[in-house]
């Protein structure tokens, strides 16, 4: 079970604390046994529409130099190459293989960055004192590919816990200040910034945990990422790999003295 941002968190601390009580799971048992009558195989529903966002690739880069800019004085680095990668194959690859399908739903297209071993991302992504991280790419919900999108930030290495997550209604305008004034691109892309301590600061991200002994974030903790993107309204299933632009995750640190 997972529990999503909410504005009222007097209310979400509760359901945790008395999900012993207030939640209970059963399993039901035939009396009598019946014959096994197994559900056709069904037809899946097609992913894509042929629309891409590759016209905003070029835009992307701008969208990098941008950011870049704005930070002058620190150094950085590409994460993973320029791009997180993808992280599932469909249910029936992983039916046939016998393999573990972690997660696995036809609704969602997932991408990965940083460090989750068991997606085979291994690119060890930390955040020392000064250091911080900017997530960019498009919006795709503005692009008109998902219905709804996230990223996740997970403390990687213990417990495996999400420290953070920023969902699509907190993305528009956040490009604007990194492209030129009036760019039109600025309304279907992205940029946030992630860090341990935002002091404050708009469209950023920080990392915390609350009432978790096993989970520390300080400079050595191993970060992963994962974005998601549901339900591509023209379809009613996640957007196919083609047809979208990966988001993108660019680390900044301070010059060494």
């Amino acid at each position: 079970m997972r529990i999503g941002p909410s504005d009222h968190q007097a209310a979400v601390d509760s359901y945790i604390q008395d999900a012993q009580e207030t939640l209970k799971v059963f399993r039901v048992t035939p009396r009598t046994e019946a014959v096994a009558d197994p559900f056709k195989v069904p037809r899946l529903r097609v992913r894509g529409t042929g629309r891409t966002e590759m016209d905003l690739m070029n835009k992307m880069d701008k969208l990098r130099q941008g950011i870049i800019a704005a930070n002058p004085g620190l150094s950085f680095t590409d994460i993973t190459k320029l791009l997180s990668k993808p992280n599932f194959y469909e249910g029936n690859d992983y039916i046939q293989r016998y393999h573990v399908a972690f997660g696995n739903s036809r609704d969602v297209l997932w991408l990965s960055a940083g460090y989750l071993p068991e997606f085979e991302a291994n690119d060890v992504i930390t955040l020392a004192d000064g250091e911080f991280l900017m997530v960019y790419g498009p919006n795709h919900v503005a692009t008109g590919k998902a219905a709804y999108m996230n990223f996740s930030v997970y403390a990687s290495e213990e417990g495996q816990v999400s420290i953070g997550q920023v969902s699509d209604d907190n993305l528009p305008d956040t490009a604007r200040p990194f492209l030129p004034t009036g760019d039109p691109a600025a309304d279907l892309m992205y940029a946030y910034k992630i860090s341990r301590s935002c002091g404050g600061e708009s469209n950023c991200l920080t990392l915390s945990i609350d009432n978790c002994e096993r989970v520390t974030i300080d400079q050595n903790t191993k970060l992963g990422l994962i974005f998601r993107m549901y339900l591509e309204s023209a379809t009613r299933v996640g957007p196919p790999y083609a047809e979208i632009l990966y988001d993108r995750v660019i680390k900044f640190s301070p010059l060494s003295p």
